[in-house]
């Protein structure tokens, strides 16, 4: 298990809390949960298979959290950007790339094995699905009943969500049988009745400039789970911790779990 995150007011939270053993499942994850953005950018190699495991491996984390481009042929790849020149030795758009171009690119960016190419979703789901749970955003939202089928497909309806910033997107995924992560920015969030999300939205995610007390207002809205991102000090983690959200999303999982 990670250690304690915080003391708040007499409040103790752990991350990691579940036994290494079990199969991880969204149900079973504790009260408060430390998910990787974008693979724990901060810390590992973005959005790899190597650094993913890494993080596995440490046993600090309890979510993976990745993004999802499409090629030219519709095939979900594991990408922040609509483009590739941050971390790889390509360039141009994702959309551009066909599936065996895709796999020549090499991930140049932070600490991995020198010929790691940018995963496929598919790739990315069969060596992480069933570690960890994993949060897969569809950048497009035509990939989602690709990722769907994938997701089935490997069993892994309760350990992998897909999540997306359109309410409308969220209804049909959560429609497919799959568990759903909507995001909102503070602009998004503004005048939203987060009880409205409720029947549909399994973890709602919330940027932490939303305000203190929109975001207090969302944690008793009947959600399952509200988590907030993008936290990356441990000065912010806290704060989000007292107002009851029950996820921190950061680029440092490791660095926000040393304590």
């Amino acid at each position: 298990m990670a250690g304690v995150v915080a003391v708040i007011g007499g409040g103790v939270w752990h991350f990691s809390a579940r036994p290494s053993d079990d199969k991880p499942s969204l149900a079973g994850l504790p009260r408060v949960v430390l998910d990787a953005h974008r693979g724990g950018t901060g810390d590992v190699r973005e959005a790899s298979i190597s650094g993913s495991r890494t993080l596995v491996k440490t046993g600090k984390i309890d979510v993976l959290d990745v993004d999802t481009q499409e090629l030219a042929d519709g095939t979900p790849v594991i990408m922040h950007d609509r483009t590739v020149e941050r971390t790889t030795d390509g360039s141009g758009l994702v959309s551009s790339y066909t599936l065996a171009r895709w796999k020549k690119l090499r991930i140049d960016v932070g600490t991995g094995p020198e010929n790691e190419h940018p995963p496929t979703a598919e790739e990315y789901l069969d060596a992480l699905g069933g570690q960890a749970v994993l949060t897969i955003e569809a950048k497009n939202a035509d990939s989602v009943p690709r990722l769907a089928k994938m997701i089935k497909d490997r069993r892994l309806q309760k350990s992998v969500l897909i999540n997306t910033d359109q309410p409308a997107v969220a209804k049909k995924i959560h429609r497919l049988g799959i568990l759903t992560h909507l995001w909102r920015n503070h602009v998004q969030f503004a005048h939203e009745d987060p009880k409205k999300f409720a029947p549909y939205v399994d973890v709602l995610d919330l940027a932490y400039d939303c305000g203190d007390d929109r975001i207090q207002t969302a944690t008793h809205a009947g959600i399952p789970r509200v988590w907030t991102h993008t936290v990356d000090t441990a000065q912010l983690r806290d704060r989000m911790l007292k107002l009851g959200v029950g996820g921190i999303i950061t680029d440092y999982p490791l660095t926000l779990d040393a304590h």
